[in-house]
């Protein structure tokens, strides 16, 4: 089976460097549900707005469990057509058709491609954002607990790695958490600015809804726990490219907080990849300079490859030890993070 994600895909190298539930947010199979999440929703709106008929919505929302669909073969197809949605938006017709055939024409009505795929990648993101969020906290208590702890064991502090003062343990803690508390906010923040739904029809008008678009967005937006933009943005890359940037940020603040004065020169900053990167550019060619592929591909490996240190950290500052007589703490032996 070819992944839809393939460049995504981690190698045993750097396989340490996510976590499988992070992973699995990404799966294939959660991005096809998180899509027919959206063509559901979007049926609901449109029938509370007067837009499709009752029995329609009805077959359509019964249709979108993940379960019915062949997940692989709608992946496979994807490549042939040039978008993930393409193969769906036909799969989930013959299935509305089977129970319903006076039904099938209302599937992802007035939407377009764009729409869904762009909509799914914002839930399958809140996921692993969330998942990131909670071990940030977890790291983030674990320090603060040894900072509480170990407000008065004494520590040789170091200046160009040279002795210097003493200082305590509990200082070096509070200072390595203060990084993870700001980062956690930013996140937060960033993800509500980015984690939007996109509503904007073939060409951004929503003209096929009659001019009941914007109130079909909001109740989808309000139904999918999702931002609601109050208009298409689709265009726009600048959340995204945000949100992304302060999940590469995330262990990189942290690391300059332990570092010392003579290394901080030399700490690299996350870059974003670009647009035009090999990987993207090895994909289909595509057709529009908007389309949804070129402009989300680099936030999952991002969020990926950002999500394993938060995750092993907790768990290593809770099993941290200090020993006071000697003023040496030390993490614990043989473990590692």
């Amino acid at each position: 089976m070819t992944p839809l994600f393939e460049s995504y895909r981690m190698s045993i190298f750097e396989g340490f460097l996510s976590t499988s539930e992070t992973l699995g947010a990404f799966s294939d199979r959660a991005f096809v549900d998180a899509m027919l999440r959206f063509e559901a929703a979007l049926a609901r709106a449109q029938v509370a707005e007067g837009l499709i008929p009752e029995s329609a919505a009805h077959s359509i929302v019964s249709s979108c469990k993940v379960e019915l669909f062949d997940v692989a073969k709608i992946v496979r197809e994807s490549g042939r057509a040039g978008s993930v949605a393409i193969p769906l938006v036909k799969a989930l017709r013959e299935a509305v058709s089977l129970f319903n055939a006076e039904a099938a024409p209302f599937v992802h009505f007035g939407s377009t491609s764009q729409d869904v795929i762009d909509s799914a990648m914002a839930l399958v993101t809140r996921e692993a954002v969330s998942l990131i969020e909670t071990d940030l906290a977890k790291a983030a208590d674990a320090l603060l607990r040894l900072a509480t702890q170990h407000a008065e064991t004494p520590m040789l502090a170091r200046t160009l790695m040279q002795p210097a003062s003493v200082t305590s343990f509990g200082f070096k803690c509070a200072g390595w958490a203060a990084p993870l508390v700001r980062s956690r906010i930013r996140l937060r923040e960033a993800a509500k600015h980015a984690l939007q739904l996109q509503l904007g029809g073939a060409v951004g008008t929503l003209a096929q809804m009659k001019g009941q678009g914007a109130a079909v967005r909001q109740r989808m937006a309000k139904e999918l726990g999702l931002g609601d933009p109050g208009a298409t943005w689709h265009t726009q890359r600048d959340e995204w490219v945000a949100l992304g940037c302060e999940l590469g940020l995330i262990t990189g603040s942290w690391a300059r907080s332990r570092s010392t004065s003579h290394c901080s020169a030399s700490t690299k900053w996350p870059r974003w990849p670009s647009p035009a990167s090999p990987a993207v550019a090895a994909r289909r060619p595509c057709r529009t300079s908007a389309t949804p592929w070129r402009r989300w591909w680099p936030l999952p490996p991002r969020t990926a490859r950002r999500s394993a240190w938060p995750h092993c950290s907790a768990p290593c500052r809770n099993n941290t030890n200090a020993r006071s007589a000697h003023g040496r703490p030390s993490w614990p032996s043989g473990r590692s993070c």
